[in-house]
């Protein structure tokens, strides 16, 4: 009878406990593995955020406390919770003097979390007091000493701070889709997709169920076995099932449990992408796009890798080398390429995709041969000719051609001029008398004064993102759609005879999915008008003007002197695309001169 009372007593006490659960939010492990040398008696604050985006599944919870792990012992450590680095106080606590290890601060009053970020930290003045550990993430490196910043590329793991949080007896366990790869398959073969999912949850995630849809048709549901870290994203591959017919299909795919309980919060569970679905296959060419400059030592061994690689993979790998910080920089591709790829210097990402970003050196060629497992539907050729006897200007054709048919194709070109031979520079040289071997860098000198660069860009056209309209939205199976783009060259070129011509095509989501290098050829096929440093011709019905000197108007008139158009210009190239069949007289005034030029037009 005793016995049987004590099980009920202990059944009550698990209810109760359950309906109190309590969980520790943080990104560091139960250890204090290592700090960051501050000086001597430095007031140091540190933070970790809590992203209402990814953590919505605690809005409406408590924090009853906050549980810190300092490496050394600390004074006057005083604890908070802020909505921004620099707002105001939502919540500070005096805690004192503490010692080393960890310390659970209870605060006077829970505070309930709002739908909206929080950053939970604490201030303290000591010698190497800020403790770290367990996986380094942006959201828990944040640290101030005279101004707030991030330190997750030091790599040391993140601050030792705990929110304690009453879920009220209530599942966590939440997981968040924050991205999905398009897909691309042979017709009635399965396949999968790459995801990218990270666990909101206090716990080790092992397994999840999810649910795929193809072009409005039932989900096919399965479990996926994994193991995630609480905090922490990872790329999983997700399996979809095949399609029998050529063509692009929507596809979605939605978490629905997490370790065998529904998934908490269903209001990220959800990605789109699209499934492209051939028959057959074109060649592909990877990019990869390097960070460099003359200013890093450590750079060489980038040149070092892009040279092997070459050497190695000569038909499917172009390397462009993109310097920062020294003057054959290009500002406007070198700034959103380092801010949303580049980490340090060296660093390279192949065909933009931030799962395939590393060093030129050590990792190139394991990313560079895992996106060459993924068949191109998609073919691309292009040509490149030089459009006027001063070779000032390059008409770019491209060709693209799909094996499938679609009426929703979102893609963009982009064209990439690059020089070879490129000197005039000193190289700075990290392996100058060392040890590691790195293709004779380490026998020449600190500074190299006479070293020659290849792969350099040189412009980018028209932006970063690509030139809208450049590819149709809808397409036919297997018919070439042809762009045509004329492009200007920079000063900054140094010997014409070296340039080359890339092409980018890219997705929606700004990832290259294909892409060519060509020479740039003589002139052919047409005798351009020359006269005073103006250069007139036509190609493809469009009337192309190339200067030396700035262009600030052209008009054009019939035989019988009627004027049929004028346009001001502020460039060295004009085009003007709305000519019939027929002879003009094209006058063309420059901020130096105005010429007179007769032209036939025929199609």
């Amino acid at each position: 009878m005793n016995q049987k009372y004590f099980l009920i007593i202990m059944l009550v006490c698990f209810s109760i406990l359950g309906n109190a659960q309590t969980v520790r939010f943080g990104y560091c492990s139960d250890e204090i593995t290592t700090t960051i040398d501050a000086g001597s008696d430095d007031a140091i604050s540190v933070a970790i955020a809590i992203p209402n985006a990814q953590y919505k599944v605690y809005a409406g919870k408590k924090i009853t406390g906050i549980r810190i792990g300092l490496y050394a012992d600390a004074d006057n450590v005083t604890v908070f919770i802020k909505h921004t680095l620099n707002g105001t106080n939502l919540v500070l606590f005096q805690a004192g003097n503490l010692k080393a290890g960890w310390t659970e601060i209870t605060l006077n009053e829970p505070f309930i979390i709002p739908e909206r970020d929080i950053f939970i930290g604490y201030a303290a003045t000591g010698c190497r007091q800020v403790g770290f550990s367990g996986n380094t993430q942006r959201e828990g490196c944040w640290i101030f000493n005279k101004s707030w910043k991030n330190f997750v590329d030091v790599q040391h793991g993140s601050a030792c701070i705990q929110a304690l949080i009453d879920t009220e007896g209530k599942s966590v366990m939440d997981a968040s889709l924050e991205g999905l790869s398009d897909g691309c398959s042979r017709i009635n073969e399965n396949f999968t997709v790459q995801g990218q999912v990270r666990n909101n949850s206090p716990e080790v995630i092992t397994r999840l169920k999810v649910a795929c849809q193809i072009a409005g048709n039932p989900s096919v549901e399965c479990e996926i076995e994994t193991s995630i870290a609480p905090h922490v994203s990872a790329s999983l591959s997700l399996p979809v099932n095949a399609v029998s017919a050529t063509g692009a299909y929507p596809l979605s795919v939605t978490l629905l449990e997490v370790n065998g309980v529904p998934d908490a919060y269903a209001g990220n569970n959800t990605q789109s992408s699209e499934l492209t679905a051939y028959d057959r296959v074109f060649p592909r060419k990877v990019i990869m796009e390097e960070g460099t400059g003359t200013w890093c030592g450590w750079c060489t061994r980038g040149i070092v890798g892009m040279a092997r690689m070459h050497a190695k993979y000569p038909e499917s790998f172009i390397g462009i080398a993109i310097h920062v910080g020294d003057p054959m920089v290009v500002s406007n591709y070198a700034g959103p390429l380092a801010e949303k790829f580049f980490s340090g210097y060296p660093s390279m990402t192949i065909n933009r995709k931030m799962t395939l970003r590393g060093d030129p050196f050590y990792d190139a060629e394991r990313l560079y041969l895992s996106e060459m497992e993924i068949p191109s539907p998609i073919g691309l050729e292009a040509e490149a000719v030089f459009a006027d006897d001063m070779k000032q200007t390059i008409m770019v054709t491209t060709n693209t051609v799909f094996s499938y048919s679609s009426n929703s194709v979102n893609m963009r070109l982009a064209y990439v001029l690059l020089e070879n031979g490129v000197t005039g520079y000193t190289q700075s040289n990290a392996y100058a008398g060392g040890s590691e071997k790195m293709d004779g860098f380490e026998k020449l000198p600190a500074l190299i004064p006479d070293i020659v660069y290849n792969d350099v860009a040189r412009a980018i056209y028209d932006s970063f993102s690509g030139i809208s309209g450049s590819i149709p939205a809808s397409v036919t199976e297997l018919v070439p759609e042809k762009y045509t783009h004329t492009i200007t060259l920079p000063d900054a070129v140094s010997d014409k005879t070296k340039l080359e011509l890339v092409v980018l095509l890219m997705n929606k989501d700004g990832e290259i999915v294909n892409a060519d290098k060509t020479e740039i050829e003589e002139p052919t096929g047409f005798k351009p008008a020359v006269s005073g440093g103006i250069s007139v011709y036509v190609s493809d019905k469009i009337l192309n003007i190339s200067s030396k000197a700035l262009v600030k108007e052209v008009e054009i008139y019939s035989l019988s002197g009627r004027k049929i158009m004028s346009q001001k210009s502020g460039e060295k190239t004009v085009q003007l695309h709305t000519l019939s069949q027929g002879i003009y007289i094209v006058k063309i005034q420059t901020t130096e001169d105005v010429k007179v030029f007769t032209i036939s037009i025929s199609f």
